[in-house]
């Protein structure tokens, strides 16, 4: 447990730049490998499938969770800034596609290989912009998504989360960056 508190912390004392920067230097493939390993952490009793790919129907991620209730399936949505990691209502096409791919994650049934889960519906979608959404962007996305199963995150929730339950994604920065110097 020790050593779980120490990299927290050490992931903590990095610069919140530093973090973001390397979240937004992430191919999104990239991102979706780290995603993975962060909810596996958050959540002990869940199960997460990479769904990307030509028959993801919007789901880069699909997400099992087991309760009380029974077990259900949690699409995730991924997309990225542009350059800036900005994401605004105008971006061509982005929020279009993010509208587009969290209704396909609804009205598709998901077969799920890895998890052996066969074919699901998605009952909730996260939605993980690695980027900032302007007021804009945000405004869109409430008008068209009106779903209340879809919750949307942006780079400051990635950059926490990472340092909460997966900071060792900070440390492979923090110490490339003092091996470059060194």
């Amino acid at each position: 447990m020790e050593i779980g508190i120490n990299l927290t912390k050490q992931a903590r004392a990095l610069p919140y730049d530093t973090k973001k920067d390397y979240l937004l230097s992430l191919p999104e493939t990239e991102l979706h490998k780290e995603l993975k390993s962060l909810f596996e952490k958050m959540e002990d009793k869940c199960l997460v499938e990479i769904t990307h790919g030509p028959d993801e129907f919007g789901r880069d991620l699909v997400i099992k969770r087991q309760d009380p209730y029974g077990e259900y399936f949690v699409g995730v949505v991924v997309k990225k800034g542009d350059s800036s990691g900005k994401i605004t209502g105008k971006t061509a096409g982005v929020i279009d596609d993010v509208i587009s791919q969290a209704n396909q994650a609804f009205t598709n049934r998901c077969t799920l290989r890895e998890i052996q889960s066969g074919s699901v519906s998605i009952s909730e979608v996260l939605v993980i912009f690695a980027g900032r959404l302007t007021g804009g962007a945000s405004k869109r996305i409430e008008a068209q998504l009106q779903q209340a199963s879809i919750r949307v995150f942006v780079i400051g929730w990635l950059v926490d989360k990472f340092a909460e339950y997966y900071p060792q994604v900070f440390l492979r920065v923090s110490w490339q960056t003092s091996f470059k110097r060194g």
